[in-house]
């Protein structure tokens, strides 16, 4: 089967990284001091800067690629969802939510400048259980104890009123109007942008400069950079940083893109199989696809090498998308696959889903912001203000939910391992 599985930097071509490099004043010069080191320039990292730089701070972003959102963030499917498993991811993510519904005034771009492509066309959420409405309603009552407040269910023969192109064996949906999706990639660069970081580009950080137990440099494939604070944000590479066990493990996600073929409603919500877990949504005038599987990857990788298997499961199985939307019979037949894209990428996911917000006790002075779970587009903002929170000391640990000690058993090796507490990896 042919369909484009070669490696792609965020849908760039040498044109858009020239520009990039002129615009946002990108350089491969490193400065020999900074106020803080933010390594790595995907999403979380360049929230991290973006919240830094608010609090005072001048950030340097180090990235090891030729471009910001090189990786991780590039391959993201964007989804911005608000369920999740405790009261302070909620707040983290609804937090979060309220920073991209007010992009370009939080950030101070402007509205001609500030645009993210934050398509809030809500979530939809099916079953095909027989007490589907019964199942998605204590769903819904679970997630307003945790602050989730616009969930709503609504009868299969109802919702199929307004989405006819759900299967008829949809018992129920849970509705929530505020979710949606965003161009994370776009995202990344307007943050580094309002950051203002000096942004170092083809830089390696190879090991840290530590002095009685305290941070003061890094050493960098060019050169040293001196300074009092560094933050990891390198999604599944934070492992090879910390270079100490952490309660981490890595999972390989596909996200399959496909062209526009005229079955695909695109004011659709995203639209997931909670029962199966595939999902779909609009985007790029066709559709954004994934199926989460809990599969471990392994070590961190780069590039991730994709499953060319993928495109035809998630389309053909019955379990797959078609499952809750039987349209995707017909474009999977129709659509050439030469208008298939499928890239990868993984996960860095905690035992309990949540992130890991908090500095080395052993090296003060290095900080981790990761372990989003999957979840770094939607939880990274409001995730990254906490730790720039508690850098300058406005926050103290004890207001910290997501500190590294709240993991009392033996953490995992890095970039692998297992735990019985590992839960399913979210849509």
């Amino acid at each position: 089967m042919a369909f484009d599985a070669a490696p792609r930097r965020a849908d760039r071509d040498a044109r858009d990284v020239t520009r990039l490099r002129r615009d946002y004043g990108l350089t491969t010069s490193l400065p020999p001091v900074a106020d803080v080191v933010v390594i790595g320039g995907g999403i979380v990292g360049t929230a991290t800067a973006l919240e830094l730089a608010r609090q005072g701070l001048h950030p340097v972003i180090v990235e090891l690629a030729d471009a910001l959102a090189n990786l991780t963030t590039a391959n993201a499917s964007a989804n911005v969802r608000s369920d999740y498993g405790s009261r302070a991811e909620v707040a983290l993510v609804n937090d979060s939510l309220a920073f991209y519904g007010d992009f370009a005034a939080r950030t101070g771009l402007g509205h001609d400048e500030g645009e993210i492509g934050f398509a809030r066309h809500g979530g939809m959420f099916a079953t095909l259980e027989a007490d589907g409405v019964a199942r998605l309603q204590a769903l819904v009552d679970r997630q307003r104890a945790l602050g989730v407040v616009d969930a709503v269910v609504v009868p299969g023969d109802d919702a199929r009123r307004d989405h006819p192109w759900l299967a008829p064996t949809v018992t129920a949906v849970m509705v929530r109007p505020g979710d949606g999706w965003l161009d994370a990639v776009q995202a990344t660069e307007l943050m580094a942008r309002a950051s203002g970081a000096t942004i170092c580009l083809d830089t390696a950080v190879e090991d840290f400069v530590v002095r009685d137990g305290r941070l003061t440099g890094l050493r960098t494939s060019r050169g040293v950079i001196s300074t009092e604070r560094a933050v990891i944000a390198t999604g599944p590479f934070i492992g090879t940083l910390v270079r100490t066990p952490l309660p981490i493990r890595l999972y390989r996600r596909h996200r399959l893109t496909v062209g526009h073929h005229p079955a695909i409603p695109q004011g659709a919500p995203l639209t997931v199989d909670l029962d199966q877990r595939a999902y779909w949504r609009p985007g790029r005038d066709g559709a954004v696809l994934a199926w989460p599987r809990d599969v471990s990857s392994g070590p961190p990788l780069s590039p991730v090498p994709v499953d060319p298997s993928f495109p035809e499961s998630i389309l053909r199985d019955p379990n797959g998308v078609q499952r809750v939307s039987p349209f995707w019979r017909t474009v999977a037949a129709e659509l050439p696959r030469s208008g298939w894209h499928l890239v990868a990428g993984q996960f860095d996911v905690t035992p309990d889903g949540g992130p890991i917000i908090d500095e080395l006790s052993d090296r003060r002075g290095i900080w981790i912001n990761g372990g989003y779970s999957g979840q770094g587009v939607i939880a990274s903002p409001a995730g990254s203000r906490l730790l720039a929170e508690l850098m300058v000391g406005i926050r103290g640990p004890e207001d910290n939910p997501f500190r590294l000690a709240r993991f009392p058993e033996e953490p995992l090796p890095a970039g692998g391992g297992s735990s019985a507490r590992l839960r399913s990896v979210r849509a």
